[in-house]
């Protein structure tokens, strides 16, 4: 009972977060007084922008809460970064794959979703679909036998 208040408790506050106004890119250029190109470089830390007004910038996008949207990145740049792993059901072995695979995709800025499918051809093309929908740059898929 613990646990489901918890997660009711924690459900809520994402409500809460996912409920505001979003900030924007749009909003940092208001606030700073900058280009939203300037804002945009800034933000993906280009080098061209001097490190002082990266700064600002970034110190402003935290203040604001801003949080960039990844899809609307991934139309200008064509990588959605996301890496959808497709598996049937939940290892001690699998876990520690998962784990090394997070580790090594944060380091390249890349976004790890799994799925579970617990052995059901149905709910795996549902996913591979998803998948291609959300434009994935890449699928690793752990067949039932040999999970």
């Amino acid at each position: 009972m613990k646990r489901f208040k918890a997660s009711l408790n924690f459900m809520k506050i994402i409500l809460r977060v996912l409920m505001k106004k979003k900030s924007s890119i749009s909003e940092i250029s208001r606030l700073t007084g900058l280009s939203t190109g300037t804002v945009s470089m800034a933000l993906r830390d280009n080098p061209s922008i001097k490190q002082s007004t990266r700064d600002k910038i970034h110190e402003v996008a935290r203040q604001i809460n801003y949080i960039p949207n990844l899809l609307a990145g991934s139309l200008a740049g064509n990588k959605t970064r996301l890496i959808g792993i497709v598996f049937p059901f939940g290892t001690r072995l699998l876990d520690d794959i998962l784990y090394e695979l997070q580790e090594q995709a944060k380091k390249h800025k890349y976004i790890i979703s799994t799925f579970f499918t617990h052995n059901d051809e149905k709910s795996e093309a549902e996913i591979f679909r998803l998948l291609c929908s959300l434009k994935a740059d890449g699928v690793i898929w752990i067949p039932g036998r040999i999970a």
